[in-house]
């Protein structure tokens, strides 16, 4: 199930139009981060044991496929294949961001072309992004 996209979108959009500065953006996408680490976590709880890390496990011994590894991930977080795209891209966004605003001196792009890179990055990503929350839109008929 989809939860933040749109929230992670909205930040996005927010520090594209300049109306929210990067040291702001990068503390609400790491909030958003929590908030799901913590939902993720209840989730982990209710299995009784680490479901995750045994798979990760048949993964690395070549007990199952790549494949049969990614199917049987996505059905254990409980997400569709294009779920599963959208919650890449996201990661990717807040990977992004945190790399790019993440220094020394606080959290702020270290150079005019590094919030240039930022940017362009940023862009790209709500883009795909975009396109796969309607396509799942699409394909549940709402």
């Amino acid at each position: 199930m989809l939860k933040h996209e749109h929230e992670y979108l909205d930040l996005v959009d927010r520090y594209l139009a300049g109306q929210i500065s990067a040291p702001l953006l990068h503390s609400g996408v790491f909030e958003l981060k929590r908030t799901e680490d913590l939902e993720g976590d209840r989730l982990m709880d209710s299995w009784g044991r680490r479901l995750d890390l045994e798979l990760i496990e048949l993964q690395q011994s070549g007990a199952i496929t790549d494949a049969e590894f990614s199917s049987r991930w996505h059905a254990l977080w409980g997400y569709t294949d294009s779920e599963a795209e959208a919650k890449s891209l996201r990661s990717r966004m807040f990977t992004c961001i945190d790399y790019w605003c993440n220094n020394e001196s606080g959290t702020a792009p270290k150079s005019s072309t590094d919030e240039q890179s930022l940017r362009s990055e940023l862009e790209a990503l709500a883009t795909a992004l975009r396109k796969v929350l309607k396509q799942e839109k699409d394909k549940k008929g709402c």
